[in-house]
């Protein structure tokens, strides 16, 4: 609790924590979307041929309030996992 609070009084913690995860989260979430638009960058440019019909990529997102948000391995705490697919336009 230290190292969110610091020398602060714990009251009102609910909004407190609301406070600092809504800047995380939307952290989170750009993260998200830079790594979508560069995998969709990334199969835009495959040749047909090699081009998958159906292309799935799951990576965990970790929330962290010294870090920000960043891509992991495997951790506990909290964390996104996130999914993202791709389907050739039929």
């Amino acid at each position: 609790m230290t190292d969110v609070y610091g020398d602060e009084a714990t009251r009102n913690v609910r909004e407190k924590v609301v406070r600092l995860a809504r800047p995380l989260f939307t952290e989170a979430l750009d993260l998200v979307n830079s790594c979508a638009a560069e995998v969709k960058q990334r199969l835009d440019g495959m040749a047909d041929g090699i081009r998958p019909d159906e292309f799935e990529m799951q990576f965990a997102v970790k929330l962290d309030a010294k870090l920000g948000a960043a891509i992991v391995e495997s951790t506990s705490g909290a964390q996104l996992q996130v999914v993202l697919r791709w389907k050739a336009q039929e």
